[in-house]
């Protein structure tokens, strides 16, 4: 059977009002996501058009909850018969693994919202023609070109717009359409995502993930007791930011977004966990439940995490220091499946001497455990300093999900370090 594309369905928040009504299960929760998602990726290479294509993909993940226990399936036929096969099966899976949870859910695992978001953007993606975006690719490879010894530019840019439809048997009936650029990572960014975002996700701490993605040094008695940094650390979840990578008004399972502290002035305050999470747990949590497509189910993913600006300048943190070196540009990562030890490399370095940026280094590298690293955090910049990043391709879960996130943090100055490499 030919699937309905959703473009050509009136309301599609009507369609799943009606199956749900149609479904007929003695059931004690029923929802259902329905994605759709369109994408044009485009890049160049030394300012000549190497890659031009275009994306659509689409569906929907039907969830039920019997016997405390949830079961999932997807389908992509975007018919009342449809959804209720994909009902049926889910209702079946969770019946089957019920004998076997881990935890009785109840109803409210999955609460009531009703809401609209759409995220900010300046031009949907539909007004981003071949023309202006190899116009656009060849600026970026002309400036990349800063020097003759450069031999090779390359440059890509990927745009997306995904609607997503929430509705269940409670009466949650929420749309998000979401329009998204590629930016370029930097180094906190990476720091940022490695050793605060992945530790943080209940389900490593809980276990689920050590079979691919790893665990966690942080333990569930750490929440509310562990100083996981110097006092100058304050990290925030917030997908409320306009025009961060994972801005969204709910997550997946319709949880209300809302900034959060993750860590307040060092002292770790909550983990990156959905409410089934947080239930098994007993942490408090965030509205972190995403999916990467309509045929996966949500886990624990960060969205936006943020390290809070300070008050110094630029020039008052390099100013500062007497001895050091200047980072950016990552290069090279590499961290333990727990995220304690880690070694990373950036392409790019300046000598600090005597308060001033002297002389050049290339690929500097550097290594700690996190809590020694966030614990010597010792100047943070002020929002002057304070930029903004992302990456489409964080990969997680079993079967594989990749999904975007974003990540901003001022400069900041760390002391005590080990540095090495970096080549004059």
């Amino acid at each position: 059977m030919t699937a309905t594309p959703l473009r050509t369905i009136a309301d599609p928040a009507d369609l799943l009002q009606a199956a749900i009504a149609d479904f007929n299960l003695t059931a004690d929760w029923v929802g259902i996501r329905a994605t759709r998602e369109e994408s044009v990726y485009r890049s160049q290479r030394d300012g000549k058009p190497e890659s031009n294509r275009r994306s659509l993909a689409q569906g929907a993940m039907v969830e039920v909850l019997v016997d405390g226990q949830i079961g999932y399936a997807a389908t992509n036929n975007f018919t009342v018969a449809g959804l209720r096969q994909a009902a049926q099966q889910a209702f079946q899976q969770a019946k089957a693994a019920a004998p076997w949870k881990i935890h009785a859910f109840q109803p409210d695992v999955r609460p009531t919202v009703l809401g609209v978001y759409q995220s900010p953007v300046e031009k949907p993606l539909k007004t981003l023609t071949t023309g202006h975006a190899h116009e656009l690719l060849s600026r970026i490879c002309q400036g990349l070109k800063v020097s003759d010894q450069i031999v090779q530019a390359s440059a890509s840019i990927t745009a997306k717009e995904v609607d997503t439809w929430l509705a269940s048997s409670s009466g949650t009936q929420v749309h998000q359409r979401f329009s998204t650029l590629v930016l370029a990572p930097d180094q906190m960014m990476l720091q940022i995502h490695e050793s605060i975002g992945h530790p943080l996700e209940l389900d490593r701490i809980l276990g689920d993930e050590r079979n691919y993605a790893g665990g966690s040094f942080v333990k569930p008695a750490d929440f509310g007791s562990l100083q996981y940094g110097s006092e100058q650390l304050n990290v925030t979840f917030d997908p409320t930011v306009e025009q961060e990578f994972a801005s969204y008004a709910f997550d997946d399972t319709g949880v209300v977004a809302e900034r959060q502290y993750l860590i307040r002035e060092g002292m770790l305050q909550r983990g990156l966990g959905s409410h089934e999470s947080q239930a098994r747990l007993g942490v408090p949590g965030v509205a972190c439940a995403r999916a990467t497509s309509w045929d996966r189910p949500p886990i624990d993913r960060m969205a936006n995490i943020n390290v809070e600006p300070g008050d110094r300048s630029f020039g008052q943190i390099i100013g500062s220091i007497e001895d050091g070196v200047y980072m950016e540009a990552n290069r090279s990562w590499s961290i333990d499946d727990q995220r304690f030890k880690f070694q990373f490399g950036c392409e790019y370095g300046r000598r600090i001497r005597d308060g001033q940026l002297a002389e050049t280094v290339r690929n500097p590298n550097y290594r700690a455990t996190t809590p020694q690293f966030w614990g010597s955090l010792a100047q943070v910049g002020d929002r002057n300093t304070w930029q903004m990043f992302g990456t489409p391709f964080c990969g997680k879960g079993e079967p594989n999900q990749i999904i975007r996130v974003g990540h901003g943090a001022p400069v900041c100055a760390f002391n005590q370090i080990e540095v090495f490499g970096g080549a004059a």
